[in-house]
């Protein structure tokens, strides 16, 4: 089966990351696809969780783009709740 792609996987940024950070950013994309951010909470927490155990870090930079791709289709409620959670999200993705 083919996988979609989003007009942002052509996003120079995107394409200049790790290929597992890649991965793992479209792994979650794709828990979150179709949901509110309280719905996709636990897989948002999941995706957290796998990536501390693998060691994964994102720049400030990459967080940005992070930011951007999470929250581009979401509503204005939407992203006043992932405003809320982003901290959580990035404590320990930095590097």
């Amino acid at each position: 089966m083919t996988q979609q792609l989003h007009p942002w996987q052509n996003n120079e940024k995107f394409r200049s990351l790790d290929p597992k950070k890649q991965e793992m950013i479209l792994q979650l994309t794709g828990h979150l696809q179709g949901h509110t951010i309280t719905e996709a909470l636990p897989a948002l927490m999941e995706w957290k969780t796998q990536i501390d155990r693998e060691n994964i870090r994102f720049t400030a930079e990459e967080n940005e783009l992070l930011t951007e791709l999470f929250t581009e289709n979401l509503s204005a409620s939407g992203q006043k709740q992932y405003e809320f959670i982003k901290p959580f999200l990035q404590s320990g993705l930095s590097r």
